[in-house]
């Protein structure tokens, strides 16, 4: 994730913000954003250890501390949220511990963001968070229906030779 973030700032692309999923979250990648003036919204693993008033613990058990009913619904994603001031890589940011129901429990996912509460709100994080996953969506029916997964190619132009019918895309 580092390697990719450096070249798009290398190719001169500004962004601000980035919105990842867990595979690309690690303490490395937090600590390169934070120093580089990224705010981001990323998914984190629940075995995370976090700083929570001066105590060392992992998001799992920082859960059971803000249990669902404790938490804010949203009623539009029908998921119960809160955000929780912590310690991660010698800096202070967010976790936003998401509860959504499945078979009827309450299951929690957690988000760690150092977007400013008085610049986003909670509903505005969830908000972002949902629409990653729309993309992600579109990725896999992308991939599996038109077989994009085991593509190979360097050029897009290759990829029309592939697909019988297809007409040149530039």
């Amino acid at each position: 994730m580092i390697a990719m973030l450096e070249r798009v700032r290398q190719a001169g692309i500004h962004f601000r913000d980035l919105v990842a999923d867990a595979e690309f979250t690690t303490r490395e990648v937090v600590a390169y954003c934070l120093e580089h003036g990224i705010s981001f919204l990323e998914r984190i693993k629940g075995n995370s250890d976090v700083i929570y008033q001066g105590e060392t613990s992992n998001l799992k058990s920082l859960a059971k501390r803000f249990p669902p009913g404790d938490c804010h619904y949203t009623e539009k994603f029908n998921w119960r949220s809160k955000r929780v001031a912590v310690g991660m890589a010698g800096s202070s940011v967010e976790i936003v511990i998401i509860y959504r129901r499945e078979k009827g429990v309450w299951k929690a996912f957690f988000l760690i963001s150092t977007f400013e509460q008085s610049d986003i709100t909670l509903v505005e994080l969830l908000r972002a968070w949902k629409a990653r996953w729309g993309i992600e969506v579109i990725h896999r029916l992308v991939k599996q229906n038109l077989s994009f997964g085991q593509c190979r190619y360097r050029d897009i132009r290759a990829r029309g030779h592939q697909i019988p019918g297809a007409r040149p895309l530039f």
